[in-house]
């Protein structure tokens, strides 16, 4: 045997990083807009908000090669990935009454495919100028 092995493999922890960051980041604007809103209405914010972030973010990103892979480790999958959330969508939904839960969980929907599509427009009719 050459060498003395290391006692750990050489870890990049550069993405564990950026993602922990901005994770970090998003889940307390997450709570902070739920603290001023409630539940249900900061719930339904926030995802539609991220939906609309993300949209930009990643059409900007893929139309414009402008945001570099930590740059989406940090946004799109850190501070978007924390701050919208599906499971505190599906536990509100369950805890109201099935025509409001059907309600929120459509309008959730239409809202986040509204917000990406959104994203997307903003992001072409910036392109053009």
């Amino acid at each position: 045997m050459t060498g003395n092995p290391a006692p750990w493999p050489d870890l990049n922890l550069t993405p564990w990083a950026l993602i922990g960051t901005g994770g970090f980041c998003g889940s307390v604007l997450h709570y902070t807009i739920n603290a001023v809103f409630s539940t249900l209405p900061g719930t339904l914010i926030v995802n539609t908000l991220g939906s609309v972030l993300m949209g930009i973010f990643m059409f900007e990103s893929m139309a414009t090669g402008r945001f570099s892979r930590h740059a989406r480790m940090l946004i799109g999958i850190g501070f978007l990935g924390a701050f919208t959330t599906f499971s505190g969508l599906a536990l509100i939904a369950v805890e109201q009454p099935p025509v409001v839960a059907a309600v929120y969980v459509a309008a959730t929907l239409l809202l986040g495919l509204f917000g990406i599509l959104l994203g997307r427009t903003i992001v072409g009719l910036h392109g053009r100028r």
